[in-house]
């Protein structure tokens, strides 16, 4: 049985931040195992748990990190889903440098000098909560598959190492205290108070996307204010397509979830109310992707609109126009990221405020904006808190095949800091 994982890929420098300004990146130069993991938390933008975390450096910088479930076990079958896994990915971001056409680190704005034969090279890290406890580092064999067989497939492996609840170590050292080192040299290092001071407090893995328990009182502000919006928005599996209505909800709801505030309960209402239609649901996606989409091609009356009105959901159709397809084709283009926040910060209030029942096109929708952003896990867990709503319901269906890649790869086929960049530590015996 395969064992499915679930992978973020994060940027280590958002394509955006760097083009809106003129100011260089915030490098942190690695000297050590100690400094790669130590600052690969703020790397990743949270603290991560049971992952086994990879870094893909060009030359000496990096480009993305990385981040997938550890398997049950070592059993043999689980350790090579996951380098099969872990092949896949590094395959596909080596696919999109081929496919850019433009050097390695252009894209960054780090390393302007170098070249597209630059050396491909990973550093990895396994987060994990099993101790050591006197016993020696744990996760032995997977590391040890790692190291054999990742440089085999193109990818030498510049640091391999660990940390535990009761300690730390790499690798590829030649002696290590079976305990491993104190975790105090992690979290006191310099690297990582730098990289503090430019990112701030970084999450846990557990608790993103976690929806909160909206207050009683708010919450029923926002019961009262949907009831009237049900009433003006009923769901309608092929609607008619002469409602101009629909496209200004949209608007409306895009603008909305860009917000920096949080919203009132009628504003939080129509959102919800809005969503249910999947004409509404479509528009406002594109929205999210891009405010001019709409604002430039989607006018009432035109024929985009009508052809937007009319198309389904998904279609096996080959060749078939449906919202599905669309996603597919627009999202790998789309990379300001970092804006992503305050739309995810919006969906999730609007979330803990919302009936069960009318839950699923919202958790739909946050799936989505959260595989935008990179983090795949999360889309996944707020797909199945969907499905544990609304069975089968045709956004999440939908959804669940389009999330099953990282967001950047082509198919059809305040706002979040900067992440810092690395710089790679030497490798082993230099």
């Amino acid at each position: 049985m395969t064992h499915e994982l679930p992978t973020d890929s994060v940027r280590s420098a958002p394509e955006h931040t760097l083009r809106s300004s003129a100011a260089s990146p915030h490098v942190l130069a690695c000297g050590t195992p100690a400094d790669f993991l130590a600052v690969l938390p703020h790397l990743l933008g949270f603290e991560p748990r049971s992952s086994l975390t990879i870094v893909r450096f060009i030359g000496t910088r990096s480009r993305e990190a990385l981040r997938m479930d550890l398997p049950p076990d070592e059993s043999p079958e689980h350790v090579d889903a996951l380098l099969d896994t872990v092949r896949t990915a590094l395959g596909s971001l080596a696919g999109e440098d081929h496919d850019s056409g433009s050097a390695p680190d252009s894209h960054t704005g780090a390393d302007t000098s170098a070249e597209p034969t630059a050396p491909v090279s990973v550093g990895i890290a396994i987060f994990t909560e099993v101790r050591f406890a006197g016993g020696g580092p744990p996760w032995q064999r997977l590391a040890a598959r790692l190291r054999a067989r990742l440089p085999r497939a193109g990818y030498p492996v510049r640091e391999l190492c660990c940390r535990a609840p009761d300690g730390w170590m790499s690798y590829l050292a030649d002696a290590w205290p079976r305990s491993g080192r104190p975790l105090s040299e992690l979290t006191l290092a310099p690297i990582a108070l730098s990289a503090a001071v430019q990112t701030g407090a970084i999450p846990d893995q557990r608790t993103l996307g976690r929806i909160q328990r909206a207050p009683r009182e708010r919450a029923r502000a926002v019961h009262a204010a949907l009831g009237a919006c049900l009433q003006d928005a009923p769901v309608l599996r092929q609607p008619p397509l002469g409602d101009p209505g629909w496209l200004a909800r949209a608007r409306a709801i895009a603008q909305d979830l860009r917000r920096t505030t949080p919203l009132g309960p009628e504003p939080t209402a129509r959102l919800i109310a809005g969503l249910r239609d999947h004409r509404v649901w479509a528009a406002t996606a594109l929205g999210i992707l891009s405010a001019s989409i709409l604002a430039k091609n989607l006018r009432s009356g035109s024929v985009a609109e009508r052809r937007l009105a009319a198309l389904p959901v998904d279609d096996p159709t080959p060749g078939a126009w449906s919202l599905h397809w669309l996603l597919a084709l627009l999202s790998p283009e789309f990379t300001e990221r970092s804006r992503l926040v305050h739309v995810r910060a919006r969906l999730a209030e609007a979330i803990s405020e919302c009936p069960p029942a009318h839950r699923a096109p919202l958790y739909a929708l946050s799936g989505w904006v959260w595989w935008l952003t990179g983090i795949q896990s999360v889309a996944d867990q707020h797909l199945a808190a969907a499905e544990q709503t609304t069975p089968a319901h045709p956004l999440v269906s939908m959804l669940r095949e389009l999330i099953s890649v990282p967001s950047h790869i082509a198919r059809v086929e305040g706002p979040a800091p900067a992440r810092p960049q690395l710089e790679a530590p030497p490798p082993p015996g230099q």
